[in-house]
């Protein structure tokens, strides 16, 4: 079967090369991709490669999910341009070919230093896919990040990396301390709250058995 005439190919070639905003919008479709037969896959792999750039970063989360060791080479030249989100996605493709989790270090600068809320909550959403003590505590200080999603996602990867269902909002008391009824810079009330967060999900993972590595 040619590659114009498959349906999981219509659907694979729409959501990664289609419109961007709904990727965005609905997410990438990696069921579509997944379910291309073998010819299809190698044909979605020079397409990838042909068009991956730091600007449109699908090209780069589908050569991660097909383990695309020919992407390699390319992939850590842009390494070395990407900003933000971007920056996050080619390091997590990286992470996925080469089975290397240092490739973290990139995604927790932007954690840290990002300026914009959303490249910094991306941050945070993926980093639960590298486990490691850096990583771990990198999240702990993001649960004081200024901005509240970014702090839900920080808490959500942390769940995730000790075993625990990723939804911060089933542990209330928790939950709580990570809300603000307000915008702008935080004040000295919410640090603290935030600190008190940061030590109750330290508490909850110590005291689960088996206990998290990372805690």
């Amino acid at each position: 079967m040619s590659p114009k005439e498959s349906g999981n190919w219509e659907r694979f070639y729409n959501s990664f090369f289609g419109d961007p905003y709904w990727a965005w919008h609905d997410g990438l479709d990696f069921d579509a991709l997944h379910q291309l037969s073998p010819e299809e896959k190698e044909k979605a792999e020079e397409l990838f490669l042909e068009r991956v750039n730091e600007n449109d970063t699908r090209a780069a989360v589908g050569l991660g999910e097909l383990r695309s060791k020919k992407a390699v080479p390319r992939l850590r030249e842009l390494l070395d341009k990407a900003r933000g989100r971007e920056l996050v996605d080619i390091a997590v493709a990286l992470g996925e070919i080469e089975g290397d989790k240092s490739y973290a270090k990139y995604i927790i600068h932007v954690l840290k230093n990002d300026s914009w809320w959303y490249d910094r909550l991306w941050a945070a959403r993926h980093l639960r896919e590298f486990d490691s003590p850096e990583v771990v505590e990198a999240l702990f200080e993001a649960v004081k990040d200024p901005d509240y999603l970014v702090r839900n996602h920080a808490c959500e990867s942390l769940l995730y990396l000790h075993g625990f269902e990723p939804e911060i909002s089933s542990h209330k008391e928790i939950f709580k301390n990570i809300i603000t009824p307000h915008e702008g810079e935080p004040s000295e009330e919410d640090n603290k709250k935030y600190e008190a967060a940061v030590n109750q999900l330290r508490k909850m993972f110590r005291e689960k058995e088996p206990a998290g590595s990372y805690s």
